[in-house]
């Protein structure tokens, strides 16, 4: 009797051993496959939510007298992510240092080169580029946010052209320009772009100095080259608006 009931309760223990062996090994394969499927839907979404990369929209070039220019027009195309990189723009295989740029959440920029006496095929290289994600919970409306930070009223534009056989004449674009947002700049920098037309002539930049709230400067951006008739000056800034570098401390 003693016997049968060890026997018994070995194979009583058996069979509770196997099934609990299956249940645990269908409950392992289920836990498994969850991992897997929430695995597949992470990638997706990290893929989804991923940054696109930097479009090159065009690039052309511009000859003024020995000048020539070469524009390059870059699009970043995401909404919430700004972007930072280095980027070189040369021509004839002429080596040049990197220089660093960046583009606002959606943003569609106008980057350019000058080359004296230049000849060759223009060349653009983009390199390190690295994206910041602007985060909803600070920065909730980035459109709101980016309009109260570049509202700058630019008035009185006018393009001088000098006269021919002027010797030392320049050509000069002069334009006001008020800083209208609720703060002070260190050394923003504007771009200032020439047309006849709807053609785009000219290019040049400028960087003013300590640009505080309220205040209005007369600017002046000289061309060394003749330009030829121009029926329009436009005036772009090019802050990055996330740099907290770029603010002077309000007063």
């Amino acid at each position: 009797i003693a016997l049968a009931v060890i026997v018994a309760a070995f194979w009583g223990y058996a069979i509770f051993a196997i099934t609990r062996d299956i249940f645990q090994l269908q409950m392992r394969r289920a836990f498994e496959g969850e991992l897997v499927g929430s695995g597949a839907a992470l990638a997706a979404y990290v893929k989804e939510t991923a940054p696109q990369g930097i479009d090159l929209v065009g690039c052309e070039t511009l000859l003024s007298g020995e000048v020539t220019d070469v524009l390059v027009r870059l699009q970043n195309s995401n909404p919430a992510w700004r972007a930072r990189f280095r980027y070189t723009i040369g021509m004839g295989g002429e080596n040049l240092v990197a220089r660093d740029g960046f583009l606002l959440p959606g943003e569609e920029r106008l980057f350019f080169n000058s080359f004296r006496g230049g000849r060759g095929t223009p060349d653009f290289r983009l390199e390190q580029v690295a994206w910041f994600r602007v985060a909803a919970r600070q920065t909730p409306d980035i459109a709101a946010f980016t309009e109260e930070r570049l509202r700058f009223d630019v008035q009185n534009t006018a393009f001088v052209s000098a006269q021919s056989g002027d010797r030392g004449a320049v050509d000069r674009a002069k334009f006001s320009i008020t800083n209208k947002t609720a703060y002070g700049f260190f050394e923003p920098k504007f771009l200032v772009l020439l047309y006849r037309g709807e053609r785009l002539v000219g290019v040049q930049s400028t960087v003013l100095d300590q640009f505080k709230s309220g205040a209005t400067r007369e600017v002046e951006v000289s061309w060394f080259d003749r330009v030829g008739a121009v029926s329009r000056v436009e005036v772009i800034p090019e802050i990055d608006i996330f740099d907290p570098s770029v603010y002077m401390r309000l007063e």
